[in-house]
């Protein structure tokens, strides 16, 4: 098994991305842009009701969050990164969204307040993925939904759903889980 990064490790990664990396990648890399913009696809087709409320844990300078709120205007929409260069870049490019700098491991959020919480391509970034998971499970709404995704490294990605009843994986495949139990 991997070791975990140490948060020393894990500022250095985060201090060699530029804050725009996602804005950048997307116009200038056809590659980056076939990536996002499928897997945003993907995250958006397993998503079975309009949301009230969207958490994104982990999202850097907002590209994805934005996109996302593009199809759910109504929905109050935030996003949590501890990166506060990323932070401070989507406040200014994305002023409509509610941006914090914030670590997952503590979402500075309500119980049961989130409809929708996503987080894509983060727990292999950080130090505790189930203290991640389930601070995820604490924000989530009863009736809410997740969607997890990881980075498989074999180049294509996992998508999990927490809280409501679908799971998928880009390659097609999905799985059906009901009744994921809750902490009380």
């Amino acid at each position: 098994m991997d070791q975990l990064p140490t948060a020393e490790e894990l500022k250095k990664i985060w201090d060699a991305v530029p804050p725009d990396y996602y804005q950048t990648g997307i116009q200038r890399n056809i590659l980056q842009r076939i990536w996002h913009t499928n897997k945003l696809r993907t995250v958006l087709s397993l998503i079975p009701h309009k949301p009230t409320t969207i958490l994104d844990v982990g999202s850097a300078s907002g590209w994805f969050l934005s996109e996302v709120a593009k199809r759910y205007q109504e929905a109050r929409s935030t996003g949590i990164d501890v990166y506060d260069k990323a932070i401070a870049y989507a406040k200014k490019t994305y002023p409509h969204i509610t941006f914090l700098e914030a670590d997952g491991h503590t979402i500075p959020l309500e119980d049961n307040s989130q409809d929708l919480v996503l987080c894509c391509e983060i727990l292999e970034h950080v130090i505790d993925p189930h203290q991640v998971l389930s601070e995820i499970q604490r924000v989530l709404s009863p009736n809410g939904y997740a969607v997890i995704e990881m980075d498989s490294g074999i180049g294509c990605f996992a998508l999990y759903g927490i809280g409501g009843r679908t799971c998928g994986m880009a390659s097609g495949k999905t799985r059906i889980f009901k009744n994921i139990p809750r902490k009380n």
